[in-house]
């Protein structure tokens, strides 16, 4: 089942069964899908650094609450960069696994999580 319609970031209900939550920083809405994700990276490589790329959901849900609260909150439009992150963080790609949550760039490049940590940079909001 796909939900068509974007909502806020914080409207997500994390305890369905849904596979993918893409998020626009640039107003923090959010794409709900509940089938696997057909661009799904390859694992293979990052399957035996679990605790440097797999989440679980209240990680993910603090992250993404931590860029929406340090990048201004509640604003019309933004332009998400994080320290670590390369360019503009404009969708973030969080994709359900038999694992946990991976968080990609917007072209699914799986970002570990000492890059995710880095500040969120101010000069770009």
């Amino acid at each position: 089942m796909k939900v068509d319609n974007w909502i806020f970031f914080k409207e997500v209900n994390w305890d369905e069964q849904i596979q993918q939550v893409h998020i626009d920083t640039r107003d923090f809405h959010a794409l709900v899908l509940n089938e696997p994700c057909e661009k799904m990276p390859d694992l293979t490589k990052i399957i035996k650094l679990k605790e440097r790329f797999f989440h679980s959901t209240e990680e993910v849900k603090e992250l993404i609450e931590r860029y929406f609260n340090e990048s201004g909150g509640v604003l019309k439009w933004r332009s998400l960069f994080v320290k670590g992150v390369n360019d503009w963080f404009k969708y973030i790609r969080i994709l359900n696994t038999e694992h946990g949550w991976i968080v990609c760039h917007r072209d699914y490049e799986i970002l570990n999580k000492e890059k995710l940590s880095g500040e969120v940079l101010k000069e770009h909001l």
